[in-house]
């Protein structure tokens, strides 16, 4: 699994949102509305199956957030979830 951080700017935050929300290769999606300072914006996190990480990043990317946002990634050692198995 593969862990992201993204800060969204509020003109895609939903969009990323509801993209992260319909893959099934996405799990344990938290949003922290108005939470980031620096740049502004939502934070989501969220965890990714590794097989499918290059297409969620691809299609964060087309939003275009990473160029008022940002999106950080972090490799997950392990992760004890039936729904992360399922992804």
């Amino acid at each position: 699994m593969i862990h992201l951080r993204v800060v969204a700017p509020e003109r895609c935050a939903h969009q990323a949102l509801d993209l992260l929300e319909a893959s099934p290769a996405v799990v344990n999606i938290v949003h922290l509305h108005g939470a980031a300072r620096k740049p502004d914006g939502d934070v989501i996190l969220c965890d990714v199956a590794r097989e499918d990480a290059s297409v969620i990043l691809g299609d964060l990317r087309e939003l275009g957030l990473h160029h008022d946002g940002s999106i950080a990634i972090e490799m997950i050692d392990t992760a004890l979830s039936d729904a992360a198995s399922r992804a």
